[in-house]
């Protein structure tokens, strides 16, 4: 990898974009299941 890609990568919160939409699912399942 080169440093300007490692740069790119440091600046973007590439992890927390990810489990966003992961915790966001979760929750909505709990909340499913709680309501249900």
């Amino acid at each position: 990898m080169t440093r300007q890609a490692k740069d790119n990568l440091a600046c973007k919160p590439a992890k927390s974009e990810v489990a966003v939409p992961q915790i966001t699912t979760v929750d909505l399942v709990k909340i499913e299941r709680k309501s249900g």
